[in-house]
């Protein structure tokens, strides 16, 4: 598959804050949440790979391309939404469309852009400032991707969306991702992505602590409460504790497998892993040094 974003020894500093990606690509076809905490540094590489920041250490390359601020070429190819209106309340969708159709030419698919307006209910003539925050949101992501681009990337773009508007989002964006297109997702709404991508980048200070394609994770990790460690290992023998919690002389251990082969068997958490309990257990949990037999 091609490659949309590279990404090779990143490091980007400021006073009390360090970004530091050894690697990272995302391919065509591809739908990857990044999650993290507030100022894990979700947002600066984003501004890194959108070039809104600069003086940087590495490489960042957008369709194999590393000097690409001023390409036309991937400015067609690329489209963006963030968690704000890019349109004066007093457009109308039919506006947007001509304004549009002007600066894209013939990559602009106004049949796209009206059916999916359409769909969702959007008026063609009333005001954007009169439409729901769903409404709006939904706007954006739509005219985001009425220009055929291959590459989405989306900050926090669905926060405070009701749910209903927050799955009509959502189904847009698979339906994108299917036509071969890829997705970059970054939102600190953890279910969402869960129930939607197909890979999940962890963000901690800035580095890389995860990342997997979300299916493996909820097979190859799971959370164990128990007595002792002894118990564990005699119960486990094919996982091995990576970050452990200890509370009233009970453990709660995130395990990993460590075979190969994907591990099916949902004993060893009660209806499955969730990607919100690994992140805690990561984030709070006490590395497992392997002492403590």
């Amino acid at each position: 598959m091609k490659s949309f974003i590279k990404i090779n020894n990143l490091k980007k500093s400021y006073n009390d804050f360090k970004l530091n990606i050894d690697n990272l690509e995302l391919k065509q076809g591809e739908f990857v949440g990044l999650i993290g905490e507030n100022g894990s540094g979700k947002s600066t590489l984003i501004k890194l790979i959108l070039n809104i920041v600069s003086d940087y250490e590495g490489t960042i390359e957008l369709f194999n391309k590393k000097k690409y601020k001023n390409d036309i070429t991937v400015k067609k190819d690329l489209s963006v939404v963030f968690d704000s209106k890019s349109f004066s309340d007093y457009l109308c969708i039919k506006d947007i469309n001509t304004i549009l159709k002007n600066i894209y030419k013939s990559t602009w698919d106004e049949n796209y852009f009206f059916t999916k307006c359409d769909n969702l209910g959007i008026s063609n003539y009333k005001k954007i400032g009169t439409f729901s925050r769903g409404m709006q949101a939904n706007l954006e992501l739509i005219t985001s991707l009425s220009h055929s681009p291959k590459l989405l990337i989306l900050d926090e773009a669905t926060s405070n969306l009701d749910p209903v508007a927050r799955k009509d989002f959502n189904l847009i964006l698979r339906d994108y991702v299917n036509n071969d297109n890829t997705v970059l997702f970054s939102s600190h709404i953890v279910n969402e992505l869960e129930k939607n991508v197909d890979r999940i980048i962890l963000l901690d200070k800035g580095k890389i602590v995860l990342d997997e394609n979300i299916d493996i994770i909820k097979n190859k990790y799971r959370i164990v409460k128990t007595d002792s460690y002894i118990n564990f290992y005699t119960r486990y023998p094919n996982f091995r504790p990576l970050s452990v919690l200890e509370t009233n002389d009970k453990l709660t251990i995130l395990a990993c497998n460590l075979n190969e082969n994907i591990y099916e068997d949902d004993s060893l958490s009660e209806n499955g892993l969730e990607i919100e309990n690994l992140i805690y257990m990561l984030k709070k949990g006490k590395r497992y040094e392997g002492t403590d037999l």
